[in-house]
């Protein structure tokens, strides 16, 4: 059984459990205490405000060091993806498939089920760059050893934060006064013996100049083996089969869920799907065999008999192989009593690859009486039979399966400077920092060229009595492949090796992000009203978000079964105010213990689409120290990604049944392009809580 930890119980059943910022007060006074401005390390991401995430109007959940240290997750996603708030997250096992969209091996994060590229990630309260153009970050890039604390904010909070956090955000804090040093050797296997990996880090630090700066430098090396195929005993091919019985009027489903599942269109090696032949395969070494179609078949399903067998399920890995190095470097210095300033630096590789799917053909090929390469005896059959061509599919198992290959560069350069000025109870407490970041991914797949393989299949003898592809049997044919080599899809094994390579080929692009961040802000309580004084944080942040990119030649024809990748070139900037302010209402009266209203604005400025204007306000209301009540209502922006305004096309290859043909399994390539008119996404977001703690029950909330 494995342990889930406190934080996220608590969240499945609606309560938030930070580890308080000011715990130890709480303790000692039965009352949290409001956090002073005066830490310059410290970052609370549900408001700009630092407070106890208890007295924040949004709850926030945070995932402590000693948690973390608890669990030894392989990687702090891991960990984080335990949160019931963050379920159905991608990891390199979710994204093994995901070949044409270049998302193998990604480790994102997807916060209430609205997909990664709403949920703002920010590293000690910076935005974190995206590792595709999508919007997406990976969680790989982050500097792993030195990260004590990760706050999950689940509620709007763009108008403190900026755009992206429309599902929420999650801040992954540094330890920026780490002191000696730390290694971690870690091992880890599944309980079947495979997926091994390691994990180890390197991690020192020390003060110099009387303590008055101070010096990190931290290294990791990780790897996983993956899981090659689907070995395990619980998969029992599951699949969703139309019911060949259903009809609008009869009363049975539609839909039909069933295990053992194989594909009915499609084996290894081929499987003629029409005529006097249908369900004749082709096997080992070109070995002919009858499909058993068990209990129920509905192209391009089938229930029980040889299930196994014509299972493409298991043809795919189970989990990615994944290696990633990574080196940061920080640097501060204490120039005077309320002026710090500081520079980061850190280089993350992460190379993943993955076997993501058998290059499928279901059901969608044709063959021909006079296919040099089919048995005499079924040419002989299908000759007598008279149609010209004759419907087939195949797993192509002499071909190695959709392998994708990325490889993901990481650089990320920091300046900034945190400080205090004035005097008194009306000092500012301020930050500044100018941030850079570059991603290079190169992504690669291993698939065949569609047009070569389909000329290859077509094998016929020429007049000299010679194996040759048809487009080249005579000298008149029009769309002649000189090149052209034989592939024999009659069975497994069977296949020359020059055939494979000229049926094969790669496809690729080379894609550079860029981010350069601009950014400062202030906060102080100049101001007391009533009830006690008011805090108020305002700052302005400039940012530039760039691609580029280049892509193989046959991508720009679609010319692949799969990855088809084109280029994305664009850039955009955006400029924002906000101003954020918490004003108590209430404090000591007979029907309040406490009463605080926090407010926050942002203006934003986007280069493509305009002004949009973000909000948010709530309330938290103590009636007596054991109880406070929470409302927020917001409204919170996504502006369109880089891809989503620039994406040339990007392609992917998906298997549809086609209503209009009895639901027929129709192989597809979809493109997704930019739209420069679209505008950032709204959304209204409402959020009510409730915070106990007893005061009969010490140390409980």
């Amino acid at each position: 059984m494995k342990l889930i930890p406190m934080t996220a119980i608590a969240a499945v059943c609606g309560v938030f459990v930070p580890v308080a910022v000011q715990a130890i007060d709480a303790e000692a006074t039965g009352k949290t205490e409001r956090a002073t401005t005066t830490n310059l390390e410290e970052v609370v991401v549900s408001s700009r405000i630092v407070r106890d995430g208890y007295e924040a109007p949004t709850p926030t959940s945070v995932l402590g060091l000693e948690e973390i240290q608890a669990n030894a997750p392989r990687n702090i996603a891991d960990f984080v993806n335990e949160l019931p708030s963050l379920a159905g997250s991608d990891t390199p096992t979710v994204t093994t498939g995901s070949v044409s969209a270049g998302r193998a091996g990604i480790n994102s994060l997807n916060l209430r089920g609205l997909g990664g590229n709403r949920v703002l990630v920010l590293l000690d309260g910076k935005r974190v760059a995206s590792s595709l153009a999508t919007g997406i970050v990976d969680l790989n890039t982050l500097p792993q050893s030195l990260v004590p604390r990760v706050d999950v904010v689940t509620g709007g909070a763009s108008a403190a934060w900026g755009s992206d956090a429309l599902a929420g955000v999650v801040n992954f804090t540094l330890d920026r006064k780490f002191t000696g040093l730390k290694a971690d050797v870690q091992g880890t296997t599944t309980k079947y013996g495979d997926d091994r990996g390691y994990n180890f880090s390197l991690t020192g630090g020390t003060g110099f100049a009387n303590d008055r700066g101070h010096v990190i430098l931290s290294g990791e090396i990780a790897h996983s083996d993956g899981i090659t195929g689907l070995p395990r005993d619980w998969y029992n091919g599951v699949k969703t089969i139309f019911n060949p019985a259903y009809t609008a009027t009869n009363g049975q489903p539609q839909l039909l869920v069933r295990p053992h599942g194989g594909i009915s269109v499609a084996t290894p090696g081929l499987i003629i799907n029409s005529g006097p032949l249908r369900g004749t395969y082709f096997g080992p070494g070109g070995t002919p065999g009858q499909l058993n179609y068990g209990s129920l078949v509905r192209d391009p399903f089938f229930v029980d008999g040889d299930w196994k067998y014509a299972d493409f399920g298991q043809s795919g890995d189970l989990d990615s192989r994944l290696s990633r190095q990574s080196i940061f470097g920080l640097a501060s210095y204490d120039v005077t009593e309320n002026l710090q300033v500081y520079g980061e630096a850190s280089y993350i590789t992460a190379d993943n690859n993955s076997k993501a799917v058998a290059q499928f053909n279901l059901g969608n090929l044709t063959i021909r009486p006079d296919n040099a390469f089919l048995p005499a005896q079924f040419a002989a059959i299908l000759a007598a039979d008279g149609r010209p061509t004759y419907a087939a599919g195949s797993l192509n198992g002499d071909l190695p399966p959709l392998t994708a290959t990325n490889t993901r560069a990481m650089q990320r350069y920091v300046v900034g400077a945190n400080g205090r000025s004035g005097a008194g109870s009306v000092g500012w407490t301020w930050k500044a920092y100018l941030q850079s970041s570059r991603a290079n991914i190169l992504n690669l797949a291993l698939t065949t060229v569609t047009a070569r393989y389909r000329n290859a299949i077509d094998a016929v003898r020429n007049a000299n009595g010679t194996i040759v592809c048809r487009v080249n049997a005579d000298a008149i044919t029009t769309n002649d492949d000189p090149a052209c080599v034989p592939y024999n899809i009659f069975g497994t094994g069977v296949a020359s090796d020059p055939a494979k390579n000229y049926v094969l080929g790669t496809a690729w692009l080379r894609t550079e992000l860029v981010q350069d961040v601009a950014a400062a802000s202030a906060q102080s309580e100049p101001f007391s009203s009533w009830a006690g004084p008011i805090s108020v944080a305002a700052g302005l942040e400039h940012r530039k978000e760039s691609v580029s990119g280049s892509n193989d030649p046959l991508s720009n024809t679609n010319a692949y079964f799969a990855g088809n990748y084109h280029a994305t070139i664009g850039s955009y900037n955006v400029t924002e105010g906000f101003a954020e302010t918490v004003i108590p209402l209430a404090a000591n009266q007979g029907w309040a213990k406490e009463l605080d209203l926090n407010a926050a604005v942002r203006a934003t400025k986007y280069s493509t689409s305009g002004n949009v204007t973000t909000w948010k306000a709530g309330l938290t209301y103590s009636p007596i120290d054991d109880l406070t009540f929470r409302a927020t209502r917001s409204r919170d922006i996504r502006a369109p990604s880089l891809s989503e305004l620039f994406a040339a096309g990007i392609a992917g290859t998906s298997t549809l049944l086609d209503p209009f043909r009895n639901n027929a399994s129709t192989t597809v390539i979809t493109l997704t392009s930019g739209n420069l008119n679209l505008s950032p996404e709204k959304a209204d977001t409402t959020g009510v809580g409730l915070v106990v703690r007893p005061r009969f029950l010490p140390g409980f909330t």
